[in-house]
Parts: structure tokens; sequence; C-alpha cells
């Protein structure tokens, strides 16, 4: 099975048909409130949940979609004005919606019909600005302040990136667990494992820039010892991965996910939740939709010895206490202490 079969198995149709129905009253609240509408559409997926199906059928979910966007709105109200701010420190408006990262020699540059050919660069985003992108910028609003590593690519006439990933230490038992399925010698305390925290790009994004931030980034993850990365993808919310399969990441494991809200409505994320931050959880419906994937990179810049094909047919089920399921992941293999697996799953 291969990873785009993977995520469809893990749509929900329910969502999938109201959201759909309603695009064009997602549109509209996008439109004004300078959002892209991408991003609008799924924190509109993020807050559904909270419903009960019976609400969302109701009407054929003009109550519940036109409530969200009502809240959203409001919640989302200072988003246009920092993502213009945000905009203009790292230049993407002069780029055209056609531009493409071109990589030769060592040298990334971007073409587009301009006829402008920006120089990029792999960065260190400074702490303050790379948790700013994370709290006002990314789905989540949430800042990770054990944030170890923030990275991006810039051009060299600007000071912000034009795309966004940070990386923490792993924390997470239950991805150890997982790890010792994955990995044909386990996890051990000798493993330096990687967690990407956020992800974030600035549209219109050039193509292939995402992913190769994310290549560039475990080559600097290696360089610190690290032997692993791993991060989430969640389809339910309209992610499809292809910036992932881009660069070279393949599913290893899925886990449930539940979604938590205060007594507003409002998402709660799972350290926030579980901080004491809140007076009030709702847990209405707990679906197992994020993905964890795995990918063992066969660049030969990356690897130590070449690596054989990997024939992984099937992923992991993860279960997970309450306080873990909001996490998942995708395993990115940085060569060196390991230089081969074997499908023993």
């Amino acid at each position: 099975m291969n990873p785009s079969e993977i995520i469809t198995n893990y749509l929900d149709d329910l969502t999938d048909e109201v959201v759909y129905s309603h695009a064009s009253d997602i549109d509209t609240v996008a439109y004004v409130l300078g959002i892209d509408h991408n991003y609008l559409s799924s924190q509109v997926r993020l807050h559904i949940p909270w419903f009960s199906e019976e609400e969302i059928q109701e009407a054929d979910g003009v109550i519940v979609i036109r409530q969200i966007l009502a809240q959203l709105r409001n919640e989302l109200s200072d988003f246009s004005i920092n993502y213009k701010a945000h905009r203009a420190l790292n230049g993407i408006e002069i780029l055209a919606g056609n531009a493409q990262l071109v990589k030769k020699n060592g040298e990334m540059w971007i073409a587009d019909s301009s006829k402008k050919e920006p120089i990029i660069k792999f960065c260190n985003v400074p702490p303050s600005f790379g948790l700013e992108i994370q709290k006002s910028m990314h789905y989540i609003h949430h800042a990770r302040f054990d944030t170890k590593y923030h990275f991006g690519l810039t051009m060299t006439e600007y000071v912000a990136p034009l795309c966004y990933a940070s990386f923490s230490d792993n924390d997470r038992k239950y991805l150890d667990n997982a790890l010792l399925c994955a990995l044909p010698d386990g996890c051990t305390k000798s493993h330096k494992i990687a967690v990407m925290t956020r992800a974030f790009g600035y549209n219109p994004l050039p193509k292939n820039m995402m992913s190769t931030l994310f290549s560039c980034s475990a080559k600097e993850l290696k360089n610190h010892g690290y032997d692993y990365i791993v991060t989430a993808l969640n389809p339910y919310l309209g992610f499809k991965g292809s910036i992932f399969w881009g660069a070279s990441y393949f599913p290893f494991a899925t886990s449930p996910m539940s979604y938590i809200y205060d007594r507003y409505g409002k998402y709660l994320n799972r350290r926030n939740a579980i901080s004491g931050n809140v007076t009030e959880q709702k847990r209405n419906r707990a679906m197992e939709q994020e993905i964890q994937l795995q990918y063992i990179q066969d660049k030969q810049d990356l690897l130590m010895n070449e690596l054989p094909e990997l024939g992984f047919d099937k992923v992991i089920r993860i279960n997970c206490d309450c306080e873990n399921i909001l996490d998942n992941a995708f395993l990115d293999h940085l060569a060196g202490e390991i230089q081969c697996f074997e499908n023993s799953i």
C-alpha cells in the first residue's frame, strides 16, 4: 500500500462532504480575513469534531459551518495583519506564482517568470521569530518552548524565512515504543531522535521549497548527531503529505487522534490540555486519523553505505492513552549508526 492509499483510508467522509459543500462560505471568509482559503479550511476541519454527527448532519452542515466561521473570524482577526508583516520581512511578494526552487552545484536560487533569480540560503531562524511563527502562523497557534532548532530558507536580501521548520528532542514514550517495533535493532538510548514539531510555508511558496527545507534540516541534524526525525501528518485536516513524499518519508505507524476543546469550542493542543491551563475540556470524537510516517533517506550524500531497497507493506497501529493521542510521527533515517533496514514488521 502506497502512502496516498493509506491517507485515503483515514479520511472522514462526513467532514469532507460538509467542507466541500460549503467551500464558497469558507472562501468568502478567507477573502474577508485576507488569508489563504486552504489555511482556513484546515482551521474549519480542526473545529468540526467539537460537534456531534447529528449536529453536523442537521441542515446539511450549514449551522455548524457558519458557527465555526463566525468563531474563526474572531480568533483569526489578527492573523492577516501578522501575515502581511511577515511577508514584508521575507520578500515573498516579489515572487511570481509559478516560481520554482533550483539547486545546482551546491547553490540554490528561485527561478520565476519575473526573470529574477533571488539567491536562497538555509539558515538558523532566530528563536524569538521562530516562536512567533509557531504562535501566530502555524495552524495550532501554540509555541513549543522546548524547541531546540529553528530552521528556514531565506532570500539573501531579506531577514525572515519563506518557509520554516522547528525541531525538539523526543520526549514521548509511545514513540519510543513504536520505534521498538519499526527499527530492526529496536529504539535504544543510543539513538538520538528529533521531532519536527512545526512546519510552515508562506504562499505562494516556490515549488520544491518545503521538501528542500526538510532535506537541508536533515543534513544539519545529522551533523548534530541525530539518527532519526519523527513528525506528524493529519489527513483529516486536508493535508495530503506530498511535501513529505518529496522529502522521502514513508509511513511506519498510525495512532488515534482525540480533539480537545474548551467550553467555548476552541481547539486545545495536547500540551495545553494536560497542563491545567483550561477549566473544562470536551472530547467529542476520538478518531484514528493521524498517520505516522517513516523513511530511510536513500541519498548518497547522507549515507555511509548503500541501503537496500525496503519492502515495508504495512504500518504499526499505536494505542495511546489520553495524554498521547494527539501525537504521531514520520521517521527519517539520517544514516550513520544504522545503515540498513529489513522488513521485520
